[in-house]
């Protein structure tokens, strides 16, 4: 694995044509996909892609399912779309997992990210008190609620305030809430043991930290991101055949 890279193969149709599928994979230094050995290794490699509408200046979907059952009668265990709307700025995904075994009530969930980029700033610039990045999940057992509200500060870097809500549903409520207490104690249990046993793991609070560095290296290289995309967009408008039309092996 540590040779091997990611690859986005098209299966079927033209280039972000609609009903065009891609397998999204991790490729062998022979490239072969690889396929892992156990189930604990398989990840996402394998996630089939299929582009239901494309338009850089409107609406682009695409659904995907791990692992990639495009074709077959078999079900995924994960499946959803992925929706960008330009004129809106607003990016949506959707999720469903079933795990397969008994108990499927247990096993499955659904849930809804959110990520409306025209809000965020104007939350920044004209001080809103918005929500423009939020994730709804839904379990027979809880149900999860969380979300993101940026303001500027003085200085003009932002502060991003990051909430989240989980509540047991029914009769499940007071064992979530519960569990819940008993996982953030424990968080904190083993930082103290860390801490006094000099171990060198990072603390729980020094994992944020380097989170909010990593998130905040990405933001000041994020006006790239545009000329990478019509980088990509020119490279597969060229990926034609020789006689000018795009390939569809």
């Amino acid at each position: 694995m540590a040779a091997s890279r990611t690859a986005l193969q098209l299966q079927r149709g033209r280039h972000l044509a609609p009903r065009s599928h891609y397998l999204a994979t991790e490729l062998t230094p022979e490239g072969v996909p690889h396929d892992p050995a156990d189930d604990a290794g398989r990840g996402w490699s394998g996630t089939g892609l299929t582009v239901t509408s494309w338009d850089e200046t409107g609406t682009s979907s695409v659904d995907f399912a791990m692992p990639d059952t495009f074709g077959t009668n078999e079900p995924p265990v994960t499946w959803g779309t992925v929706t960008h709307d330009a004129p809106t700025g607003r990016f949506t995904w959707t999720m469903r997992v079933r795990l397969p075994g008994r108990g499927a009530w247990l096993r499955s969930a659904n849930g809804t990210l959110e990520v409306d980029t025209n809000a965020w700033y104007a939350a920044v610039a004209e001080g809103r008190d918005a929500r423009p990045v939020r994730l709804r999940a839904t379990h027979k057992l809880a149900e999860v609620d969380a979300w993101l509200t940026p303001s500027a500060g003085a200085d003009g870097r932002w502060s991003v305030e990051a909430v989240l809500d989980v509540r047991g549903r029914g009769v499940f409520r007071p064992m979530v809430a519960v569990a819940f207490r008993a996982t953030t104690a424990s968080f904190r249990r083993e930082d103290r043991r860390n801490a006094r046993r000099g171990t060198g793991e990072p603390t729980t609070r020094e994992r944020l930290e380097r989170t909010a560095r990593d998130l905040d290296r990405i933001a000041r290289n994020a006006s790239r991101i545009p000329d990478l995309l019509h980088d990509v967009a020119r490279a597969m408008a060229e990926a034609t055949s020789g006689n000018g039309t795009p390939s569809e092996d």
